[in-house]
């Protein structure tokens, strides 16, 4: 599913004329799904796999960040304070048939804002004291309290906690966090 989506972004991007994330995500979504053969029928020989994704296309001369997500909200900090920007609640193809178009987000960003965008890995890992999930909540905590250091220094934060808190369990899926500071 992850090479058949990189290939089909890849393309999308090099094709269209008017990039909008949104446009990107929804044209994602056709292609992976004709690519899957999902025609919307109750088929044994159609595939229910799908993805989360958050998208983001920023233009660095206005400092306009337009986001779409599926599943995969976007935090962003300013001034220390948290904006949790929605994902829509629908996969890059997904087993509902009913798709309905991606929701374009346009941000005007500042100097010294945090852009965090991220895979459910983290959040959901088990581990800590009594064999849990870190969660969403402590996500957000943690991010607010590292978000104003380099953002090397963060990934090294990062990486720390995690490990920290997984211990020696097993990790349990794949793990991305992904942060930029617009200067």
């Amino acid at each position: 599913m992850s090479m058949l989506g990189i290939s089909a972004l890849n393309d999308l991007v090099k094709s269209l004329v008017t990039i909008s994330a949104s446009c990107i995500l929804d044209q994602l979504a056709i292609r992976i799904r004709e690519s899957l053969h999902q025609t919307g029928e109750a088929e044994e020989s159609s595939s229910t796999d799908g993805m989360d994704l958050a998208l983001c296309v920023y233009d660095p001369e206005t400092r306009l960040l337009q986001y779409a997500g599926a599943y995969n909200h976007l935090y962003m900090i300013n001034n220390g304070e948290m904006t949790v920007i929605r994902a829509d609640k629908q996969e890059i193809v997904s087993k509902y048939y009913d798709l309905k178009p991606y929701t374009n987000h346009r941000v005007q960003m500042k100097a010294g804002d945090c852009i965090y965008l991220f895979s459910d890995g983290f959040p959901d890992q088990f581990g800590g004291p009594d064999f849990k999930k870190y969660k969403y909540k402590r996500f957000r905590e943690f991010l607010l309290s590292i978000h104003q250091e380099p953002m090397a220094e963060q990934k090294r934060l990062l990486a720390e906690e995690f490990d920290h808190w997984r211990n020696l369990h097993e990790q349990v899926d794949d793990v991305l966090v992904m942060g930029f500071r617009i200067y």
